[in-house]
Formats: structure tokens, C-alpha cells, sequence
């Protein structure tokens, strides 16, 4: 553990080492040249715990000390500490028994809680766990959180240890690299075993920029060697992690902000060589390009969407950039009319997951008299159902023939009742939450009402061996909260099915991603009611599924649902539009909205506002600007603070319209 500095937290570091369950260790602590209290806090522990081995160096920084306290350690296996953290106790006894266990491992690092400075759980941080996705990972982002690693001090000398050049800050990311770039194995246990502080005068709050700077030239330079290596390899692993995460990772989102006119996407060109794709992956790599925003003139991609049996995305495509309004592509009336008699019917996607299909049916027990529709997705067959695994008084209509591309649209069709619920791969109803909501849609009538989920991660266990929670502090929850935190999932929904007849969006086009437009579109209904409850959500495992498809279709259907069912066109766009079709956009945004079609809410209230006060002659004779005004006081002051040229343009306005009036008194 190097130390330097840290006075305020230094004593809860040390102790959560020395409470370990595993104790046979010693404790190397590398004081680098501290001018606060810390010298003081060490010497004091090293006086009570004859493990602690307690040096001191000039200040030479976090890399020097590590390796100077490796130079003294007596065994292979090595842990790291950060002097402001906490391990919880098993950490050792779990990494050590990993590392026992699998000789061929270099290092291995595990799932983390990140805290404040008063000790508050902020969050939980996830690693991939399975066998190669880690390793693959460090060309995208660093795959191993350094203070939570133990690795074999031999590997580690081996490729030359820390880099001890101050000017590179992320020396970790590094020294992972050269020990993949070396065929070392790496990887992270799924249980959660440190609590890693945000500290605000660390390095990764003080020096932002220049470490992304620093980690971007990490992963670049190391693929290079990679693809100069093993070129086959390294073009696999390009075309997993380009499709993984066809938007880009969080790093490349942090990179963006940090340098925003940073283009060097070299993942994307290896994935396809130096030719581009092929005629049958075209789509796939326009809507890439598109993605990461190197194709700013879309044509040749809505020409493609086209072709390839997607005409409404094509057509969203083509408004988002200041085309023609969007039509609606689908009649939502077809799903709208049940039959009699028949009060709740819930649909049951399956995809592969045997066990987890067992598990929701169970989970139905209690709706008595309810209708299941199970229907396979992602071209999948049904598997034969045990009689024994559905509640009692359940009919069970299991729809084992449907068109993969037309799965939802056709289970929909196929539903008899009144009502509508939902129950995906993945996720839980709690029987007793789920009685409420019952009773609350029979007796009391409502419409929509949907249950919030807790969030459990499959990639992380907690101390018992579960699914970890997820422990983030959460906001009461409302709608607008719900919005905002992208929290709205389909199977927190129970609905009259009535509510569907007025939507606008082609599951067929959809396909996979129907669950998440229905979600959006369930979501911006007006009277919804939020129970007080909560049902259960398991994010699996990170894996290399590709996602370019989803994840375009998804951003295209959050923009339909937030620009007033595809009404108004992105920023960069608005200087195109001709006057014309500036004032029916205004009068298309205030009738969606006094319909209620349309939602305003944290994050699309922004551009609204904006445009609304950009473009309007009388912005506040629309009642949609007038609500916003009321609701958004503040960001409503700022904008125009900020753009002083929209009030001097109404000034004008203003002049012109008095003009105009006068000439025609004149002319009478």
C-alpha cells in the first residue's frame, strides 16, 4: 500500500487489512514522502501488528512506491491497496483461493462499491468474470481495477512492473496491457470485495483529461502491437468489441467530452479492414459509422434501411436530420380489442433459458384465472412445459410457430384479456406486489399501472452468494423520475389494453428491441400509477452479443418519443428548415402535447425550450411553452441569458408585426 497524504482516511484502510479472515500475510506500506499526519497514523499501526512492514521514500509518486514495495515483499502473491479505501474482510481469503485454484492466472481482480468521503455507498462498479471477456475488454477500457487486484509478483516483474514516468497517469492500464500483450491470463472474481472512494483530490478526479489522454494512447498503441502480432486475432476481437458496444463504451463517451475533435476510432477500421465491409454486412456498418458519428450525411444509410426491410427506421432516420414528419407505422387499434370474459392475459417471451422460464411462471401463482401467452424469441423453439411448473388455474397458450421479426406483434394479437402484463427473460414479479397491482387495476380502475424494479447483477455476488443488489440511492419514484433515469421497463407494466390503440411504432420493424418501444410508449401515457412496490430484475453477464441493430433502433425510438413522435428534428439541424416548416413543427409540438402524446421532462426539456424560443414570434401563445415556462423557470432564464440574440430577434418580430398593423389601418 502506498501512502501519501491521506490522514483523513488512512486508519480505515489499514484496519480493513488487518481484519482479514485470511491472516498469514504481511503488509508492506510504502510511506512516499508524506507531509500531513499519515507518518504518525503508520507508525502508530506498525507498532500494534508485527505483519506491518512500514517504509519511508522522498516523494517520487503512486508508481515508484508500488514498485519499491514490491522489491521488498517476500511472496508471490501480492494484493494492492489504495490508501483512502477499504477491503471488505473475505478479499483476501477469496483472490487467494482464485489464484490457488487456477496457476495459468496472472492476476485477477474483483466487483467493487464506489463511496464518499463520509463512507456513503454510491454504487456498484461491474467487471466482466467470464474466462477471455476481460482480456478482450483492455482494448475498449481498463477491464481491472488496479487497487482491487492480486497478481503473481513473478508475472508482474516479468513485463518490466510500473512505468514509474510521471507523466503517464495511468500506469495501471499500462502495466494490464503489456500483460496481455505478454498471453498472461487476466480476469475478476464475481464477488464484490472492496469499497473504493471518490475522492475529489485524487488522481481520477484531479487529473481527468490528461489520464483519458493518457489511456487512450494505452489501448491504441496496444492493438497496434496486437494486430501487428496476430492480425486474425486482433481483427476478431476489434469485431466483437465493435458490435458489443457499437455506441462505444463509457470511455469513449468520457473521451468525447475530454477531446471532443479526437477522431481515431481504430477499432472500428480493423473490424473491417482496410476495404470496408462486405455487401452483405453494408447495414451493419453504416449504422456503425453512424453511431459513432463519422457518417454526418445519411442518405446512403436510410437508402440502406430501405432496402433491407426496415422503411419506417429509414423514414425516422430521414426526419431526425430535417426530412419530412414522420408517418406512423403500425394501426394500434389491431391489438386494442380483446375478448369477453377473459379479465388479464400476461405475455412470456423465451429465449434459451430453461431454469429462468420455470422461475416467472412460478412467479404467476397469484392470478387466478389469468391467460399466458408463451412465444418464443430470438429463433428459438418451445420447450415442452412441465405441468407441474404452471400455477394452478392458469391457461396457457403457448404459440409455438410465430415469425421471429413479428413474435411480439403476432403474441399480441393472440392476447384475450381486458388487461396486459408482462413478464420477460430476466425478471421477477414479487406474488405480493403483484396482488396489489391486481387490485388495483380491478377495483379501483386504473388504466396503467406499473411496479418499479430493483436491479440485481448476475456479474457480481454479494457476501451470501446471490446476485448482488443494486445500492445506489434512488429518488422517490414517479414518473418524471422514471423518465429520467431511464427506469421504465415493460415488465413493471400492467395495463388496459384499450391504451394501445393509439400506437404509432412497427413492432414488426422492431423485433427484438419491441419490449423497449412498447416500454417508451406505455411510459409517456398519461395516468399512470406508480405502486409502491417492487419487483425483481437480474442483468446478466457482459458477453459479446451484437447489439449494432438494437442499439440504433433504440436511439432512434428514444428520439420518436421525445421530439413529439418524430416531429422535431436534432439541433444541428434547425438552420435547414424552411420557415414554413418551422411554424408546423410549433403547431405539431402543442397539439402533441395538449393531447397528450407527447412528454416533456428533464431530458428533452432543453431542446424544447429552445427551439420553441429560437423560432416562435410569440413563443408564449403556445400552451406547451407556457407549461414549460412555469415548470422550467430556471432553465428558461438561462437559455435566454445565454442567447441574447432570441430576445433582440423578438424585438424585431415585434417592430414588424406593429408595421404590418399600421400599414394595413393606413390602408383602410
Amino acid at each position: 500500500m502506498p501512502v501519501y497524504n491521506t490522514e483523513r482516511y488512512l486508519a480505515g484502510a489499514i484496519e480493513s487489512i488487518l481484519s482479514q479472515t485470511f491472516a498469514n500475510f504481511e503488509f508492506v506500506i510504502v510511506d512516499d514522502g508524506s507531509t500531513d499526519g499519515s507518518s504518525a497514523i503508520l507508525h502508530h499501526y506498525a507498532a500494534m501488528d508485527a505483519r506491518i512492514r512500514l517504509v519511508r521514500q522522498p516523494n517520487r509518486g503512486v508508481a515508484a512506491a508500488t514498485n519499491h514495495g514490491l522489491r521488498l515483499a517476500a511472496c508471490e502473491l501480492v494484493a494492492l491497496m489504495d490508501s483512502d479505501d477499504l477491503a471488505l474482510p473475505e478479499r483476501l481469503a477469496v483472490q487467494k483461493a482464485f489464484l490457488d485454484a487456477h496457476p495459468q492466472w496472472a492476476a485477477v481482480g474483483s466487483q467493487w462499491l464506489m463511496i464518499d468521503a463520509e463512507d456513503r455507498i454510491l454504487g456498484l462498479d461491474l467487471h466482466a468474470t467470464e474466462p477471455g471477456v476481460a482480456e478482450d475488454l483492455l482494448f475498449s477500457y481498463q477491464a481491472l481495477h488496479n487497487p482491487t487486484v492480486m497478481f503473481r509478483k513473478s508475472a508482474f516483474w516479468a513485463v518490466g512492473g510500473y512505468a514509474e514516468d510521471r507523466s503517464m497517469v495511468v500506469q495501471d492500464y499500462d502495466l494490464f496491457m503489456r500483460l496481455r500483450l505478454a498471453g498472461q491470463r487476466l480476469g475478476n472474481v464475481p464477488q464484490v470485495l472492496y469499497r473504493w472512494r471518490l475522492n475529489p483530490h485524487g488522481i481520477t478526479m484531479g487529473k481527468s483529461r490528461a489520464q483519458t489522454l493518457s489511456a487512450h494512447a494505452v489501448r491504441r498503441d496496444g492493438f497496434a502491437r496486437y494486430l501487428a502480432r496476430d492480425p486474425d486475432a486482433a481483427r476478431a476481437t476489434a469485431r466483437r468489441l465493435v458490435t458489443r458496444f457499437p455506441a462505444g463504451t463509457w470511455f469513449d463517451d468520457k473521451l468525447n467530452a475530454e477531446v471532443p475533435d479526437l477522431q481515431d476510432d481504430f477499432l472500428l477500421a480493423a473490424a473491417y479492414g482496410e476495404t470496408g465491409a462486405s455487401r452483405s454486412e453494408a447495414l451493419e456498418h453504416r449504422v456503425l459509422r453512424w453511431l459513432r458519428n463519422h457518417d454526418r450525411e445519411p442518405s446512403a444509410l436510410i437508402q440502406c434501411l430501405r432496402d433491407n426491410g426496415l422503411p419506417w427506421f429509414a423514414e425516422l432516420l430521414a426526419a431526425q436530420t430535417g426530412g419530412p414528419p414522420v408517418v406512423s407505422g403500425a394501426d394500434g387499434s389491431a391489438f386494442a380489442a380483446g375478448e369477453s370474459g377473459c379479465p388479464l392475459t400476461f405475455l412470456l417471451p423465451f429465449g434459451d433459458d430453461h431454469a429462468d422460464l420455470r422461475e416467472r411462471l412460478r412467479t404467476l401463482a397469484p392470478c387466478p384465472g389469468a391467460e399466458v401467452i408463451l412465444f418464443p424469441v430470438q429463433g428459438q423453439r418451445l420447450p415442452p412445459i412441465d405441468s407441474g411448473a404452471l400455477p394452478p388455474s392458469l391457461r396457457l397458450k403457448a404459440l409455438s410457430e410465430v415469425p421471429e421479426d413479428d413474435a411480439w406483434a403476432t403474441a399480441l394479437a393472440s392476447a384475450s384479456g381486458e388487461y396486459l402484463g408482462y413478464l420477460e427473460e430476466g425478471f421477477r414479479f414479487d406474488p405480493e406486489v403483484l396482488g396489489r397491482a391486481l387490485s388495483l387495476i380491478g377495483r379501483e380502475g386504473h388504466d396503467i399501472v406499473f411496479v418499479p424494479l430493483d436491479i440485481y447483477y448476475r456479474e457480481a455476488l454479494d457476501h451470501c452468494g446471490n446476485p448482488h443488489r443494486d445500492p445506489a440511492p434512488e429518488p422517490r419514484w414517479t414518473p418524471w423520475t422514471l423518465l429520467r433515469r431511464d427506469r421504465f421497463k415493460l415488465t413493471g407494466f400492467i395495463h388496459r389494453r384499450a391504451c394501445l390503440k393509439e400506437l404509432t411504432v412497427p413492432l414488426r420493424e422492431c423485433a427484438a428491441t419491441a419490449p423497449l418501444a412498447l416500454a417508451m410508449y406505455l411510459a409517456r401515457r398519461p395516468g399512470i400509477h406508480i405502486l409502491n412496490g417492487r419487483h425483481r430484475q437480474f442483468i446478466p453477464r457482459l458477453g459479446f452479443a451484437n447489439q449494432v441493430l438494437a442499439v440504433f433502433k433504440e436511439r432512434l425510438l428514444q428520439w420518436y418519443f421525445d421530439s413529439g413522435n418524430g416531429r422535431l428534428p436534432l439541433r444541428a439541424y434547425w438552420d435547414r428548415l424552411p420557415e414554413a416548416r418551422v411554424a408546423a413543427i410549433q403547431a405539431a409540438l402543442d397539439e402533441e402535447w395538449r393531447t397528450g402524446r407527447f412528454t416533456v421532462y428533464w431530458n428533452n426539456r432543453l431542446e424544447i425550450i429552445e427551439f420553441l424560443l429560437r423560432n416562435a414570434a410569440i413563443p408564449w401563445r403556445w400552451s406547451l411553452f407556457r407549461e414549460l415556462a412555469r415548470r422550467y423557470p430556471s432553465d428558461m432564464k438561462a437559455i435566454l441569458t445565454a442567447h441574447r440574440r432570441y430576445l433582440s430577434a423578438w424585438v424585431l418580430r415585434g417592430y414588424l408585426l406593429i408595421a404590418r398593423i399600421v400599414a394595413r389601418v393606413w390602408a383602410r
